[in-house]
């Protein structure tokens, strides 16, 4: 990603990777479950056992992902791309790649 070698209209990010958590992972998972219809030694045993790379933690795949893209970018003194941008983008991709037609585009 630093070395700009995937052209950002082939760029798709995902969570599909349910043991290579990261930080504040298991946090934000945790965070999106109700888990006050467990007692406390289940729920301990939950926060333990999961790995929960899920949906919910896409936003921080993003954020790692914009931020290595922008340090390479930085030092070829080339314009930074927002979170936004590059959610917009993959989101457009995506929706290519699977033929997803949802009528209007993703604007980007």
């Amino acid at each position: 990603l630093k070395s700009d070698l995937i052209p950002l209209d082939r760029l798709m990010i995902e969570t599909d990777a349910p043991y290579m958590g990261f930080t504040n992972c298991r946090d934000l998972f945790l965070e999106s479950e109700d888990l006050t219809s467990l007692n406390s030694k289940s729920r301990k045993r939950l926060q333990k056992a999961i790995y929960p790379n899920v949906p919910s933690s896409l936003p921080l795949v993003l954020k790692g992902v914009v931020d290595a893209m922008n340090e390479g970018r930085e030092q070829r003194q080339e314009t930074l791309l927002s979170e936004d941008y590059v959610a917009r983008i993959c989101s457009r991709n995506a929706m290519d790649f699977f033929g997803f037609d949802f009528g209007d585009r993703v604007d980007v």
